[in-house]
């Protein structure tokens, strides 16, 4: 079994962005990961500039550059159980940015420039284009930036329609990291989704009635006095967005309970990359089993459609 970090982003071939590159390279090897994606994002119109430029990194220059590394790599792949001979892949990806109808329509297996990668993803900014990433765009994954308000409702049939596509889902975790109030809150919020509501709408109307709370968070001494604060807000308007977004998280993973759920770092820096068990201790927060947790960076990510010809090694 080996662990994937499906997004580390990828800016311009400028000398610093390529020191930055190498190092979150280095570190995801050290870390025990046994492949990454280089992830460009593009806004707007497609065009053929956007096709597919990234170079992977020579290994060996890396391992040159950082004698230890070796031994670091394989210390970590011993402690997690993978072969010390899995090679260390390198695959690229495209992120489009739609928000509009027409900018999810050239999300087709026939747009040229979309071949030139080894995945797909889609971050909808609207609900249509949401709609369409579920139901028919032609995209390996779905990324869902919680660390905004979303301009969408995630709906369960959508989300159950992409999965019967093959279809996966991207959470990040990067901002976890960054955003103490943001983990705090997802702790705090850990069994707030298991209710079976159908859309975040039904789920708002039960977690902001102060008479649901104490069923709800399941910890009713800690987290009285916070709910009693936010039991006098005006939902939406005046409710904090960690509270909401950590919501969003929630409902996801108890929606598709896993089955095709990725977890990726969108690490700016070696700062926010964490190694593979403390990426699913982390998952495991929002209410998915540690085998669940494990899969979503490992098995998920290695789903026959994302491994095309064309990777690069």
């Amino acid at each position: 079994m080996g662990f994937f970090d499906l997004n580390i982003p990828y800016l311009d071939s400028s000398q610093s962005n390529k020191t930055t590159r190498t190092k979150l390279v280095v570190k995801a090897m050290e870390l025990g990961y046994t492949g990454i994606a280089y992830n460009r994002t593009i806004k707007g119109v497609m065009s053929d500039h956007d096709r597919c430029s990234i170079s992977p990194l020579t290994l060996s220059s890396l391992l040159n550059l950082v004698p230890s590394l070796s031994l670091s790599v394989n210390l970590h792949r011993d402690l997690l159980g993978v072969p010390r001979a899995t090679p260390f892949r390198q695959y690229t990806r495209l992120t489009v940015v739609a928000e509009n109808h027409s900018q999810s329509l050239a999300l087709n297996s026939g747009n040229p420039v979309l071949k030139t990668y080894d995945l797909v993803a889609v971050k909808p900014l609207d609900q249509t284009v949401f709609d369409d990433a579920c139901d028919k765009s032609e995209v390996d994954i779905i990324a869902i930036d919680f660390s905004e308000r979303l301009p969408f409702r995630l709906k369960q049939a959508k989300v159950k329609a992409a999965i019967e596509r093959g279809v996966y889902f991207e959470i990040t975790y990067s901002d976890l990291i960054v955003d103490v109030q943001t983990r705090r809150q997802m702790i705090s919020n850990a069994k707030c989704a298991k209710g079976g509501y159908k859309s975040v709408h039904d789920l708002d109307s039960v977690l902001f009635d102060p008479r649901n709370f104490l069923q709800l968070a399941g910890d009713p001494r800690a987290d009285q006095r916070r709910f009693k604060e936010l039991g006098k807000l005006k939902f939406p308007e005046q409710v904090p967005n960690t509270v909401t977004l950590s919501i969003h998280k929630l409902l996801l993973v108890d929606w598709t309970r896993g089955k095709n759920l990725i977890f990726s770092s969108a690490a700016p820096s070696v700062n926010e990359l964490r190694g593979p068990y403390d990426v699913a201790n982390l998952s495991s927060l929002l209410g998915l089993s540690m085998e669940r947790a494990k899969a979503a960076i490992s098995k998920n990510c290695r789903y026959e459609r994302f491994l095309k010809p064309h990777s690069i090694q």
